[in-house]
């Protein structure tokens, strides 16, 4: 990955070599997305309604609010590519109450 932080500072690239990735089976991977966003009743819902409606496999989910009502939700799920990712990504957007949604990268 090009954000990689061990690869920030490699000063020696003589020992790099092409890689591609195999596309012809239809693969997944796993990504986590943060979602923040007002507590109010029907937010967990509206969210997970995107994730079916998606046709998306829900690997994990973590759902805390504090003490300004203000949730943040934790979802680990399969996708089979950024461009999808990023699709269900808008979707969440647009549900009202819901006031950012990012990838989470370790």
């Amino acid at each position: 990955r090009k954000d990689c932080p061990n690869m920030v500072n490699v000063e020696n690239t003589d020992r790099f070599m092409e890689v591609s990735w195999d596309t012809g089976e239809q693969s997944t991977y796993q990504a986590e997305i943060q979602i923040i966003g007002l507590d109010k009743s029907g937010l967990l819902s509206n969210i997970t309604q995107k994730l079916t409606d998606s046709k998306l496999s829900l690997v994990a989910l973590n759902a805390r609010t504090n003490k300004e009502k203000i949730a943040t939700i934790n979802i680990s799920l399969e996708i089979k590519d950024i461009k999808q990712l990023r699709e269900l990504m808008q979707k969440i957007r647009n549900i009202d109450d819901v006031i950012d949604v990012y990838r989470v990268t370790s």
